[in-house]
């Protein structure tokens, strides 16, 4: 969850460079929750110069935006197939923190 005071908020407005229209469709600024479910994951490497991780994944991701107070409207699900993940994760006690540093796939479906 981001938090309330982050200066990053998921919205229709923050969201339509990636998701073009949806501020048409629904309107501005509306508050829009987004869903990723790891199907497969592999391949993944270590190096040891910048602490960076890498790994294969297959990413489907469902945007959902909140259409009233109570209730959210499926806009999109995104599937990411063949993707390569750059990533670094901080642990401290039992808590993980991630940091995503990029992300390039080859084969993107948007249903």
């Amino acid at each position: 969850m981001i938090p309330a005071n982050s200066s990053v908020q998921l919205t229709t407005s923050s969201l339509n460079g990636l998701m073009p229209g949806i501020e048409a469709y629904y309107g501005a600024n509306v508050p829009v929750d987004i869903n990723f479910n790891v199907t497969e994951a592999g391949n993944f490497v270590i190096t040891e110069d910048n602490q960076e991780l890498q790994g294969e994944m297959t990413v489907i991701t469902e945007w959902w935006v909140h259409t009233s107070e109570y209730s959210r409207e499926l806009a999109a699900t995104v599937t990411l197939s063949n993707t390569i993940f750059g990533f670094t994760v901080v642990i401290d006690n039992m808590n993980v923190a991630m940091n995503l540093q990029e992300i390039k796939s080859t084969d993107v479906t948007i249903n």
